[in-house]
């Protein structure tokens, strides 16, 4: 639909719009709500910013999961981890939501 509002990506991509900044002030929505809308957003944004890169060393390197900073769990203090799902602890996420 944005098409037909906006017209196409590549008249406003990278030159006249940041996909990075709209992506960050939705992500930044998102988190102040709780509104899983600005979420389609954020990756839609992100997918703008791979089709049409500001980065000015902007480049795909497919890499392996040597190269991964990991996932960020609660039980590692959102430190990068490979531990399988069965290895991580939920406890950290029902501390936070025991007031739900």
């Amino acid at each position: 639909m944005s098409y037909w509002k906006y017209g196409p990506v590549s008249d406003a991509y990278p030159h006249k719009v940041s996909a990075l900044e709209s992506l960050r002030q939705r992500l930044e929505r998102y988190e102040d709500t709780g509104n899983t809308e600005w979420l389609m957003d954020v990756a839609n944004f992100a997918m703008i910013e791979f089709m049409r890169p500001a980065h000015k060393r902007a480049h795909f390197k497919a890499t392996d999961s040597s190269a991964s900073p990991g996932r960020a769990a609660f039980d590692t203090g959102f430190e990068g981890t490979d531990k399988s799902n069965s290895d991580l602890t939920d406890r950290e996420w029902r501390e936070l939501h025991a007031d739900d």
